[in-house]
């Protein structure tokens, strides 16, 4: 069975409940029955995938940074690179929401607090590093699948030998410092996925008491880069398919991750999936592609097997699913779900991302970038 959510959690979703349950009551029963039941089904699912072997921190080169556009950002080709401190190393109690936040956002439940301020410079980066089309972001806890980009999020620090005070740099994906607690197991190398934030249309109270409707770049206030959770407002969104649950999530403590006060690099680079499959619609159902080719639910079991199977080691157990703007968001639930099931079917261990297609993606968005005003903050060596 699924457990209770944290009490904190709970709490806000008792206040919301009581302002709507005289309208609507029913409905929000229906819903959140529902959602109970599709987390049920898809950690079903992946309680009969295979065990893997967690994945440890492994020595690497010291990473190299790129150009400096603000303090704790930086740029090169291909790649964007942001510096930071680790805030925890086991837990959180609510669960680990963020991998990684701007200054000033949720630390309280974020795995790293990055030293950049700048939401506006932070998106231009991405865009110059990578060019990705704006994202379809998952609804908050809605346990919907983000569409987006995948790009690699990879954590770099110094581990120091107690024994001899001697230091060497240590490499970790992202998704494997994290752990599912519900499961009971961590994650494999998966990527995160490029959605871009969001602008919304917000009223503002001015001085004199009224309001005026304003865009805002939704990243600028949430300031949530990284995330496990279903956070439509963050920069990159999660590829776990139980992302619907905060308090899910925890940080894998089992393979020595960074220490907290442990200053870090967090380095994002594209990827190459080991298998993408296209997704139309033919104003009914999804049609899969491969190779040219339309498969059925044999063939794409098959190449799950051939993949990701037990006699595969890929380099991330993520299967592209590339949809373009004509695929009803509810078709990915679907999908989801089969994916989920052929994997259990062939003892593979594979989640499915929801790719854009960047061919039918409409230009991305980019805030209006404020002037850069020099700071004055010393920087730590790693970032």
């Amino acid at each position: 069975m699924i457990p209770p959510p944290s009490p904190r959690r709970l709490a806000a979703s008792l206040i919301v409940g009581l302002l709507l349950i005289a309208v609507c009551a029913p409905a929000v029963e229906r819903g959140a029955v529902e959602d109970e039941a599709m987390l049920e089904r898809l950690a079903g699912l992946m309680e009969g995938f295979p065990l893997l072997e967690p994945i440890s921190p492994s020595p690497v080169d010291a990473p190299e940074k790129g150009q400096r556009l603000a303090e704790g950002l930086y740029l090169s080709d291909g790649r964007v690179a942001m510096a930071g401190v680790v805030l925890v190393d086991q837990g959180p109690v609510d669960g680990l929401e963020v991998i990684a936040c701007l200054e000033g956002g949720k630390n309280h439940e974020s795995l790293v607090r990055l030293f950049c301020k700048r939401a506006d410079l932070t998106k231009a980066a991405f865009l110059a590093a990578f060019d990705p089309p704006d994202g379809a972001p998952a609804p908050e806890a809605s346990g919907q699948p983000a569409r987006g980009t995948p790009l690699r999020v990879r954590l770099f620090w110094q581990r120091v030998d107690p024994l001899t005070g001697t230091s060497a740099w240590m490499a970790a994906d992202a998704s494997t410092l994290v752990r599912n607690r519900h499961l009971r197991r961590p994650y494999p190398r998966l990527p995160y996925m490029y959605t871009g934030s969001q602008f919304r249309t917000v009223h503002e109270t001015l001085p004199d008491g009224t309001t005026q409707r304003v865009e805002r770049f939704m990243l600028t206030t949430t300031r949530s880069v990284v995330v496990n959770f279903d956070e439509p407002d963050a920069l990159l969104a999660s590829p776990f398919p139980l992302s619907a649950r905060d308090d899910f999530f925890e940080v894998n403590s089992g393979v020595r991750p960074p220490p907290p006060e442990t200053p870090v690099l967090v380095v994002f680079e594209a990827l190459e999936l080991p298998l993408t499959i296209k997704v139309e619609w033919d104003g009914a159902d999804t049609v899969l592609h491969h190779d040219g080719a339309v498969i059925d639910r044999g063939a794409l079991a098959n190449l799950l097997l051939k993949h990701y199977g037990p006699k595969a080691e890929p380099a991330y157990r993520a299967v592209g699913l590339q949809v373009g703007p004509e695929v009803p968001r509810s078709a990915d639930l679907d999908l989801r779900r089969l994916v989920l099931e052929l994997a259990a079917g062939v003892d593979a261990w594979v989640v499915p991302v929801f790719v854009i297609d960047p061919d039918d993606a409409p230009a991305p968005v980019g805030p209006p970038v404020e002037p850069q005003v020099p700071d004055e903050a010393t920087e730590n060596p790693t970032g």
